[in-house]
């Protein structure tokens, strides 16, 4: 596939070359991540994804041969091994070929997609991955009709591959509550709205307002508490930072306007349609119980996201507190379960020191990206804060939406 893909007789023209292959990968992988090809022992998983990656990387490598250009990947990895090392000194039950293993799977990554990276294909990636995300609203849109009047429809699993043992499918019924919670392409529906907030943000960025709109409307129809959230803060801030000019402030008006139309819709739906009102009192019970969970001794949704197991940090030394138990280790030496919003793991997992590095790593991204860029940092901020996605495709899909490299030049990193 070429790295240009253009409309013509409302069609998709495409050719190929390895840009548009390597811009068909990043843009469906996130799609992909949970299959695999095969698993070895108990934590060595060959991934879909991985076969990709490597052949791409391979084939990135032989075009042009050297040094990644972007390092962003590896001086993460390179940092966290640092610290990972220093962290020994005051643990004395860590699992140390446990770290090294993850370590240098992480660092394979790094190589592999920061290779991929290399490729100029920006604007093939984010036209694939609307095509994607349109096919992804329609399936949502089945699901949300059909269960909703009790008809058994796809729930988005594709049948061929296997989900390793420690990835599960959710499906479009809540399990917990029988609610729809139409998932789509993926395995959950904040995993659809992972996706779909940072097209919105592509879209409302190119004043393509409509097309936000349907976002908006499918992202909604997921319940989604956090892309839901996501894309409001996304407005919120592009109508902040939207320059004064003219026609900028005719952009604005449009914006404002679909907003007000978007809740007159809903609101009409909310008052004429029972299936939209229980998707919205779901939403609105969610949005109001967040203060209650976070204060609650149960741990709900909200807590596990926004604080996981932070009270643990308190029970570290002082020694801990800077440097932390390294990479993995907090969960198995306390016997809890590894999950909360990066920020969380990583001060668990390396410490204050580590948490100041990836502020300074994070930083140094928004510093080098260019002002059309910089709405994808905080897409990319909005899920680092209420999610942990750390070395997955999703990681890597929010990555490339800031750092991938364009055939115009004029959007491409300041520093790289």
């Amino acid at each position: 596939m070429s790295d240009t893909l253009t409309r013509k007789n409302r069609r998709y023209v495409i050719s190929f070359s390895l840009a548009g292959f390597v811009a068909l990968f990043l843009a469906i992988a996130p799609v992909l991540d949970p299959y695999i090809l095969a698993e070895f022992g108990s934590s060595v998983t060959l991934r879909v994804n991985d076969v990709f990656a490597i052949i791409l990387a391979l084939l990135c490598f032989c075009k042009r041969v050297g040094f990644p250009k972007n390092k962003i990947l590896l001086q993460l990895c390179l940092g966290m091994t640092l610290i990972s090392l220093i962290s020994m000194l005051g643990v004395s039950n860590a699992n140390v070929v446990n770290q090294i293993k993850v370590l240098l799977i992480w660092f394979i990554y790094a190589f592999l997609v920061s290779y991929i990276w290399n490729t100029e294909c920006r604007e093939t990636f984010f036209r694939i991955a609307e095509v994607i995300a349109l096919f992804a609203i329609a399936i949502l849109l089945i699901q949300f009709v059909l269960g909703n009047i009790g008809v058994s429809v796809w729930d988005g699993k594709i049948p061929l591959f296997n989900l390793s043992k420690y990835d599960g499918w959710a499906g479009y019924i809540d399990p917990n509550t029988g609610d729809i919670r139409p998932n789509s392409i993926f395995q959950e529906p904040s995993y659809f709205g992972i996706y779909i907030l940072v097209l919105f943000a592509h879209a409302i960025s190119n004043n393509r307002i409509k097309l936000a709109l349907l976002y908006a409307i499918s992202t909604v129809l997921t319940t989604s508490l956090v892309a839901v959230l996501g894309m409001i803060i996304i407005t919120m801030y592009y109508l902040m930072t939207k320059a004064d000019s003219k026609g900028e402030k005719k952009t604005k008006r449009r914006v404002l306007f679909l907003v007000i139309l978007f809740i007159c819709i809903f609101l009409y739906l909310y008052n004429t349609n029972d299936y939209i009102y229980q998707l919205v009192e779901y939403i609105f019970k969610r949005v109001g119980g967040i203060q209650t969970d976070l204060h609650s001794t149960r741990m709900g949704s909200t807590r596990w996201r926004l604080m996981g197991n932070i009270n643990l940090f308190s029970r570290y030394t002082t020694w801990q507190k800077l440097f932390g138990y390294g990479t993995l280790q907090y969960a198995s030496i306390f016997g809890v379960v590894n999950y909360s919003s990066n920020f969380v793991n990583v001060i668990l997992n390396y410490g204050i020191i580590g948490l100041v590095l990836f502020v300074v790593w994070l930083a140094r991204i928004f510093i080098g990206l260019t002002k059309n860029r910089k709405i994808f940092f905080w897409v990319m901020i909005i899920i680092f804060a209420v999610d942990q996605q750390w070395f997955s495709w999703y990681f890597f899909y929010l990555l490339s939406a800031c750092v991938l490299l364009s055939k115009e030049k004029k959007g491409d990193m300041a520093n790289e």
